[in-house]
């Protein structure tokens, strides 16, 4: 479709980000677009697997493999009881493992096996919430490594580590709507007045942002 009203005479072009999972939109993304973020959960190696797919792709397509804005899509909770984070994040935690349904070749086979159960089971009338059949189907384990959920100062670390690793931005989301509001707000305070000063005090390695 088109927008008829564009384009406006001195208007710039609006910037397109990418979101990807799998090595054929992170291929596509990362050759076409202005910016690219992975949604490949929150585990250094896969973050580490998503960025050099990117930049091999600018190199083959003959661009600067550096010059990429590459960022990470993160579920994120902060806070000291580690039950209540982990449901607080279990809901979005569905919906990003949902992301990984065609890229599952890319992951171990249990965690592969995770992913194919969440699909079997998406109910997108419940998408996102804590109680959806999708989510509640999520092991522990999973959730530990592929959302990045405990103090402020884990936060911290593993958000910089992954910065570290090539990422120029961070797209953050918290819990799913139906969360107890109290351990929402409290983990949305955390990560606000804790956990994001401290990584954007943090050099950033490559992009434009």
């Amino acid at each position: 479709s088109r927008i008829s009203w564009l384009p406006v005479q001195g208007e710039s072009k609006v910037p397109v980000d990418v979101f990807g999972s799998g090595p054929h939109v992170i291929d596509v993304g990362a050759r076409f677009g202005d910016k690219l973020t992975v949604a490949v959960g929150a585990e250094p190696e896969r973050i580490e697997w998503a960025v050099a797919t990117a930049r091999e792709a600018r190199r083959a397509a003959g661009l600067d493999p550096e010059s990429m804005d590459i960022g990470a899509f993160v579920v994120v909770g902060a806070g000291a009881d580690q039950l209540a984070l982990d449901e607080l994040a279990r809901g979005n935690a569905s919906i990003s493992a949902h992301f990984q349904r065609n890229a599952t070749s890319s992951l171990s086979r249990s965690d592969a096996t995770v992913v194919e159960e969440v699909t079997s089971r998406y109910d997108n009338y419940h998408h996102g919430l804590e109680h959806a059949a999708q989510a509640e189907v999520i092991p522990a384990d999973f959730l530990h490594r592929f959302c990045v959920i405990g103090s402020p100062d884990h936060c911290v670390e593993c958000l910089c580590e992954l910065v570290e690793l090539g990422l120029s931005h961070l797209v953050i989301v918290g819990g799913s709507r139906e969360i107890d509001a109290t351990v929402r707000e409290r983990s949305d305070h955390l990560v606000a007045k804790e956990v994001l000063p401290a990584v954007q005090a943090v050099e950033l390695p490559v992009g434009p942002s």
